[in-house]
C-alpha cells in the first residue's frame, strides 16, 4: 500500500440535536472527489473521534465510503486504550472497506507506558489486523509521543506500513526516518511543518509535493494568507527539489 500525496482529515457535521449529519458526511466527501486528494481520514483528531461513540463512528465510516470516489484512498482512525478494542475496530473498518488503520497511541495509563509496552500493542494489533496499520502520534492530545526507539521496534513488522507524526517535532520526524526501514512510509497532520522546506527526500516523496503544492496554492490562500501561497507556488518552481524528492 502505497501513500503518496493529500489524505484530507475529515470533520464531523453534526445537526440541531447533536446527531450526526450523515447526509452532510456524505456532501462533504462528493465535493472533495472533485479535487486531487488522495483519500481521506474520518475518526481522527479533526474528526471529534473521542466525542463519537462507536456505533456512530461506523455510520460515518459507511457514509464516507459510499460517497467516495472509487480512486481515493480510505484511512481511518480505530485506536482504543486497550489492545483488543483496537483489533475490534481495525477489523470492523476492514469489513467496511477501508484500506489503512489509523492506530493512536492509549494513553490513560501513563506511569506505565513506555517503548516496551506501545511496542507489544502494536504489533499485537497488527498481527491481528486485516488491513494495514499506521502509527499515530499526536501528543498534543495524548500527551505520549513516539520516538525513533519505538518505531525501529515495531517498522519491520510487514502490516505496519509507516505512520502519521502530529508532533510538529521536524527533528524527531528526521530521527524517526533515520531508524525506519526504506519502505517505511511517514506522514504529517500539521501545516507548519509543510510549510517549512525539507530536505529529507523520502519524508518529502509521501507528502507528493507536486499535488500538495498545486492544492495548497489554489485553496489556502484566503485562509492562511497570501504570504504561505507565494512560498508554496515559488517552491512548486524548484524543479531541482521536486526531481529530486518526487
Amino acid at each position: 500500500m502505497k501513500l503518496h500525496g493529500i489524505f484530507a482529515p475529515l470533520i464531523t457535521p453534526f445537526d440541531a440535536d447533536g446527531n450526526v449529519a450523515l447526509g452532510e458526511v456524505r456532501d462533504n466527501v462528493a465535493l472533495y472527489n472533485k479535487t486531487k486528494l488522495a483519500g481521506y481520514v474520518p475518526n481522527g483528531s479533526t474528526s471529534e473521534s473521542v466525542l463519537l461513540r462507536w456505533e456512530e463512528v461506523y455510520k460515518v465510516w459507511e457514509a464516507v465510503r459510499d460517497a467516495a470516489a472509487p480512486e481515493k484512498i480510505l484511512i481511518t482512525g480505530t485506536g482504543a486504550e486497550s489492545t483488543a478494542e483496537t483489533i475490534e475496530h481495525t477489523n470492523r473498518a476492514a469489513k467496511i472497506g477501508y484500506a489503512v488503520a489509523l492506530v493512536r497511541t492509549p494513553s490513560f495509563y501513563k506511569p506505565s507506558i513506555d517503548d516496551h509496552m506501545l511496542a507489544e500493542h502494536y504489533l499485537r494489533v497488527a498481527d491481528a489486523a486485516r488491513i494495514p496499520v499506521m502509527v499515530y502520534s499526536v501528543p498534543v492530545f495524548t500527551h505520549v509521543t513516539v520516538g525513533a526507539s519505538l518505531i525501529e521496534r515495531v517498522a519491520h513488522h510487514p502490516n505496519i506500513i509507516g505512520m502519521k507524526d502530529s508532533s510538529g517535532d521536524m527533528q524527531g520526524i528526521a530521527a524517526i526516518i533515520a531508524a525506519a526501514p526504506k519502505e517505511f512510509q511517514t506522514l504529517t497532520g500539521l501545516l507548519r511543518v509543510f510549510t517549512k522546506r525539507c530536505n529529507w527526500a523520502r519524508w518529502a516523496r509521501f507528502w507528493g509535493w507536486r499535488t500538495c503544492s498545486r492544492i495548497c496554492a489554489r485553496r489556502f490562500t484566503k485562509r492562511l494568507g497570501r504570504g504561505i501561497a507565494r512560498r508554496l507556488r515559488r517552491w512548486r518552481r524548484n524543479w531541482w527539489f521536486l526531481r529530486k524528492c518526487c
